[in-house]
């Protein structure tokens, strides 16, 4: 398999600034519920209830998404042939508004088909790469406590007042406060 990951924090103070992004370019929004609960239709990221990982496409690459079915009848966006950007918005989860988790921005580039490697097309790719040079230049800066990851400024300001630590190998960043 050949992806390409951009890791990050942002915070919920991020996201409707990220929504009117992802709307101004004609960005779609999926996530898994929405293939099981046809009252759910998610217009924008957020994470106020249990999902945290949507899948980010455009109207020209809908016939390139596919969707799996568990034995129990579960539908699911299979990330590996589709053409989809899966964005983990981290954040905070509902049970613990102490710890900031780090998000991600990921997609698969090319992938095996039984023994044959199959490279999703250029158009996708561009696309995919782009967005995520366009995301970090727009949302994400580095910080200068830490070099390994993206932040935005909210982010930053969230670990400087709460004077929080990075902890899990830098995956979170605990509250002291």
């Amino acid at each position: 398999m050949k992806s390409k990951q951009l890791n990050f924090f942002i915070v919920p103070k991020d996201y409707e600034t990220i929504n009117n992004f992802l709307t101004t370019n004609g960005v779609i929004v999926y996530c898994d519920k929405s293939l099981n609960d046809e009252n759910y239709n998610p217009l924008c990221i957020t994470n106020t209830d249990d999902i945290h990982q949507f899948f980010l496409s455009k109207e020209e690459f809908s016939d390139e998404i596919s969707i799996k079915i568990l034995d129990n009848g579960l539908r699911y966006f299979y990330i590996t042939s589709s053409n989809l950007l899966e964005f983990n918005v981290g954040g905070f989860y509902p049970y613990d508004e102490k710890t900031l988790n780090r998000g991600r921005l990921y997609f698969i580039q090319g992938f095996y088909d039984d023994d044959k490697f199959v490279m999703k097309s250029d158009v996708f790719n561009d696309w995919a790469e782009s967005f995520i040079k366009i995301f970090k230049k727009t949302f994400l800066v580095r910080y200068s406590k830490e070099k390994d990851f993206w932040y935005s400024k909210n982010a930053i300001d969230w670990i400087e007042s709460k004077d929080a630590k990075l902890i899990d190998g830098g995956q979170q960043w605990k509250a002291s406060n």
